[in-house]
């Protein structure tokens, strides 16, 4: 596809229950591989997280230790889908179960032959990803916490927290309507809309939605959870050469206001823009 990713929003779900994915392989097999229940968010999370809500694990590095490192990789790509390669020798076979498969956007079994890979039909699920944003008006601080008055002498006196708060409001934009619409204009971003079988109550089977993901299963789902974006850098983040993101919540407006999915072009059906605000909650590291 010719559209370069630069930007991704990810945010954080559960894993309720243990999930046990299964190899056969230079090892041997069948073999149960186990990825533990926690909280993860997908490529922008810590690689040392706890896996709780505030701190995430990265659900790649956790499946691709789950498997064995050395048999088997499970990467991002620079397209946003989820790579999964066999290192060993012969053939590797690897069962994925709900909800990993979704996430991952891959369909399961995955067979490999030695040093083959295999990128995931879908983008992995809980992530939007966007090759534009525009409008983008930065960080801007937000009401200052200060109750106080101006005395006769011209002197403030007064209490404040010594907090600020930032906020951003900006669109990820030329967003594919549909995955359909997607795959006809060589497009790269998240789609807009899901099957519409979902549309009005995304939040079901959470988080094992069946892939396709959009912009509005993460408009029903992330809110009050912590996500993690990047402005711009996802190449670089997956290539190595960045290692920094920031950490976000979306604002309770983003709820309230409505309209978040517009056209991106009047008279133009086949795109969409995202609008949404966050609130800033600090920068972490890959």
């Amino acid at each position: 596809m010719s559209e370069s990713l630069g930007y991704l929003l990810a945010q954080t779900y559960q894993i309720a229950s243990s999930a046990t994915c299964t190899t056969t392989d230079d090892r041997g097999g069948p073999t149960d591989r186990v990825v533990a229940a926690g909280y993860y968010r997908t490529f922008l999370a810590p690689s040392t997280g706890a896996g709780t809500a505030t701190d995430p694990a990265e659900l790649l590095l956790a499946i691709e230790t789950a498997l064995g490192a050395s048999k088997w990789r499970v990467r991002l790509q620079s397209s946003g889908l989820v790579r999964i390669s066999y290192l060993g020798t012969g053939t590797g076979t690897l069962t994925i179960p709900s909800p990993l498969a979704a996430l991952l956007g891959h369909t399961s079994p995955v067979v490999l032959n030695a040093n083959a890979s295999l990128d995931g039909t879908y983008l992995p699920t809980h992530c939007v990803f966007a090759a534009a944003c525009d409008p983008d008006g930065g960080w801007l601080d937000g009401p200052a916490r200060f109750a106080g008055a101006a005395l006769p002498t011209g002197a403030v006196y007064g209490w404040s927290d010594g907090r600020t708060m930032l906020r951003r409001q900006a669109a990820f934009t030329a967003l594919p309507k549909t995955w359909a619409f997607r795959t006809s204009l060589g497009a790269s971003g998240t789609p807009a809309f899901p099957a519409m079988t979902r549309a009005l109550s995304p939040i079901t089977s959470e988080p094992a939605q069946a892939a396709p993901w959009s912009a509005l299963d993460t408009h029903a789902t992330a809110l009050g959870v912590q996500c993690a974006i990047t402005w711009g850098d996802l190449e670089a983040l997956v290539g190595g050469t960045a290692t920094t993101y920031d950490l976000v919540y979306l604002a309770p407006e983003h709820a309230t206001a409505g309209a978040r999915l517009s056209l991106w072009r009047a008279g133009y059906d086949a795109r969409r823009t995202w609008s949404f605000e966050v609130l800033f909650a600090g920068e972490a590291t890959l």
